[in-house]
C-alpha cells in the first residue's frame, strides 16, 4: 500500500489566483468557490487549472458546492489524467479555515486555498491530524 504524504506547498499559476480573485470580487457580497485540479508531485500539488463553482448556499458566510459540480470536478480530472488538487473559497474574514471548513476538509482534497474579501489576502492549509496546517504557496 502506498503512503500519500500531505502537501506541503501548493503551486499554482498567477494566472490562475489573479481569477480566484476575481471571483471573489464579482461574487460579493457571496463567498466564492472552486476547485482546483492538477498532479501531486511528492508533498507538493500542482494546480494546472481551476474550475469555478457556484455557491448554492447563496451565503456571505458559508459555501456549498453542489454534490454534482463535485462529482463533474473529479471526472473531468480523471478523464484528462489529473485529481482534485485542491478546493478554494473567499471567506469574509482573515484567509484561515472556519470551525465547518475542518470538518469537510476530512473529505478528501488535500489542499484547500481560502482568500480573505476583506483585503485579499489568500492562504493554503492541509489537514494534519484534526489540526489544519499553513502549507507554502509557489505562484508560477
Amino acid at each position: 500500500m502506498k503512503l500519500i504524504q500531505a502537501p506541503k506547498e501548493l503551486r499554482i499559476k498567477r494566472d490562475d489566483l489573479a481569477s480566484i480573485l476575481l471571483q471573489g470580487r464579482e461574487e460579493l457580497p457571496l463567498e466564492s468557490c472552486g476547485l482546483m485540479v492538477g498532479k501531486r508531485d511528492g508533498v507538493s500539488c500542482l494546480c494546472d487549472h481551476i474550475l469555478p463553482t457556484e455557491n448554492i448556499d447563496k451565503s456571505p458566510r458559508s459555501f456549498t458546492i453542489a454534490p454534482e459540480e463535485l462529482l463533474e470536478g473529479y471526472r473531468h480530472a480523471d478523464r484528462i489524467g489529473m485529481e482534485l488538487v485542491g478546493i478554494y473559497h473567499s471567506h469574509p474574514a482573515r484567509p484561515a479555515p472556519s470551525q465547518v471548513d475542518i470538518g469537510f476538509m476530512k473529505w478528501g482534497a488535500p489542499v484547500w486555498l481560502i482568500v480573505s474579501s476583506l483585503n485579499w489576502e489568500y492562504a493554503a492549509f492541509r489537514l494534519d491530524g484534526e489540526r489544519p496546517t499553513k502549507v507554502d504557496v509557489t505562484l508560477l
